[in-house]
């Protein structure tokens, strides 16, 4: 028997910027998080459970009513699946099919250049395709959902694969806090170790917006 004490930060931050045919949206998020327990003797044990950053822009230029092109750029470190950076970066072409309230759904296809290191291992790179669908509703004045997909695959080697889902809910408290709930699961075909196979994280956090 013993105790187990968990402590949890999360820092979010998402901005848009819209003008005429252009539109620039740019997102930050950080997760920490470490358990300690104590055994019956009182030996204390510290373990990490989350620890992660990453960083998403990007930037689209509507050509028509529906059709725009897009430039897009992620950075990614997370130190629990021993990724010490994966960079991605590419251009590609995106549809929307439904942008009027309540629901707005996007679909995207390009190409994306994708560099990443996991510690003791070398850097290595690809040119991946991309498949992506971005999926929001607006069930009320107060809450949303959203659920996001991404698929990358590796044009040379099909078998390296990367798929990225989340899905989310943020419930309005007042005019300018949250609640949100998320769940996010980063899957990596090609990873040698298990740990870095498949990334589940499940976060609550309370959000300010300005």
């Amino acid at each position: 028997s013993g105790n187990t004490e968990t402590t949890t930060a999360n820092l979010s931050h998402n901005s848009a910027w819209e003008r005429d045919k252009n539109k620039f949206t740019l997102s930050l998020n950080g997760a920490y998080g470490v358990q300690e327990k104590t055994d019956s003797s009182g030996n204390k044990d510290k373990v990490e459970f989350v620890n992660n950053f990453n960083e998403k822009a990007q930037f689209n230029r509507n050509f028509s009513e529906n059709f725009y092109w897009y430039v897009a750029e992620t950075g990614e470190v997370d130190k629990i699946i021993n990724l010490e950076y994966r960079i991605t970066v590419g251009p590609g072409l995106g549809y929307n099919v439904i942008k009027k309230d309540p629901f707005k759904l996007d679909f995207e296809l390009g190409a994306a250049y994708i560099n990443q290191k996991f510690e003791d291992k070398d850097a290595d790179d690809n040119i991946s395709g991309r498949l992506a669908e971005k999926f929001s509703w607006k069930i009320s004045s107060n809450s949303n959902l959203w659920f996001n997909t991404e698929i990358l695959v590796n044009i040379e080697d099909t078998d390296d694969y990367r798929a990225n889902f989340e899905l989310g809910v943020d419930v309005k408290i007042n005019q300018n806090w949250l609640i949100r709930a998320t769940i996010q699961d980063k899957f990596y075909n090609n990873a040698t170790d298990p740990q870095e196979k498949n990334d589940i994280i499940f976060m609550t956090s309370i959000v300010f917006k300005y």
